[in-house]
């Protein structure tokens, strides 16, 4: 893995990698007479982001954290480079449907 720096300047979402494979319900069906585990698919991305600026009397952030956000498929990380800057889509599930690459979409609008 190459080494990348984050600019804390950044108000957005920086991607640093990705999970998928499938999980165990807990729930079983009989398939052949037999009981089998119901697994269901998963893909999860990581992300750097700001910390809330909020300050109050119980809390006062500062710096990056990390977060695990849910994909709706491992589509939505296919074309992104660990370290890059991204803007994120979600669906009303607040599951990741789509993650862009701010760096691209900055070329693709000083081409227009």
């Amino acid at each position: 893995m190459s080494k990348f720096q984050v600019d804390s300047d950044f108000k957005g979402y920086v991607y640093v990698g990705n999970a998928m494979g499938n999980y165990d319900t807990g729930r079983s069906e009989v398939v052949n007479g037999q009981s089998v585990p119901v697994k269901q698919k998963y893909a999860n991305m990581y992300v750097l982001c700001p910390t809330s600026d909020y300050v109050s009397e119980d809390y006062q952030g500062f710096g990056m954290k990390a977060e695990k956000l849910k994909c709706v498929s491992s589509d939505v990380w296919a074309n992104l480079q660990i370290g890059e800057r991204v803007q994120l889509f979600f669906d009303d599930k607040k599951r990741v449907q789509m993650a862009v690459s701010v760096d691209a979409m900055n070329q693709l609008n000083q081409l227009k």
